[in-house]
């Protein structure tokens, strides 16, 4: 059965066999065969599948994980809009932010998540680093999918008093130097 919650994990929904529907700010998504989803930690929503047949997959990872693992992946410039939306969920307070991918089932992902699903729960002698491996491939064939076939779901935010700030500033209470911290506000703001 379907309930309303939030995670503080990243949660990813790929639907391998039928369908689904995703809940989200008041309404119902339809979810077919290769459809995913991306949820940001601390977004309000809910899965729900009407058949025994359907094959929903939920992949939960922490934010910290994906942060340490996946830094070299976002650095590239393969990702586009994905990789904006990575990079906003890590940076930012979460919550209200969904990618939605209309797509076809993905038969290299697919194949990843069964790898992943057997080291993780049917190795007797578990390794990180080979669940490590498997999540990266499974991280950069996402973010391989077409940027027309992702919609940005983004929950409506009240308005905000703008308030100049030194780049010191922020970065001193980080442990990033203001290089990088640089790069990471560009990304996440833009041009504004």
């Amino acid at each position: 059965p379907a309930f309303l919650h939030e995670l503080e994990f990243i949660k990813i929904i790929y639907v391998f066999r039928g369908s689904c529907f995703f809940y989200i700010d008041g309404r119902w998504i339809s979810m077919t065969e290769g459809n995913a989803c991306i949820v940001a930690p601390g977004v309000e929503q809910t899965v729900f599948s009407c058949a025994d047949e359907d094959i929903v997959l939920n992949l939960l990872i922490r934010r910290s994980t994906f942060a340490e693992s996946f830094w070299e992946l976002l650095e590239s410039n393969d990702g586009g809009v994905i990789a904006d939306f990575f990079w906003k969920m890590l940076y930012h307070k979460p919550g209200g932010e969904v990618l939605l991918f209309n797509s076809r089932p993905d038969m290299l992902l697919e194949e990843s998540v069964m790898d992943l699903y057997e080291e993780a729960l049917l190795q007797p002698v578990k390794s990180g680093l080979v669940m490590k491996s498997m999540m990266m491939a499974i991280f950069a064939y996402i973010l391989r999918w077409k940027e027309k076939d992702v919609v940005w779901l983004r929950k409506k935010e009240k308005h905000r008093r703008k308030v100049p700030a030194k780049l010191s500033g922020i970065c001193g209470s980080t442990a990033y130097h203001t290089s990088h911290c640089a790069v990471v506000l560009w990304r996440s703001v833009g041009d504004r």
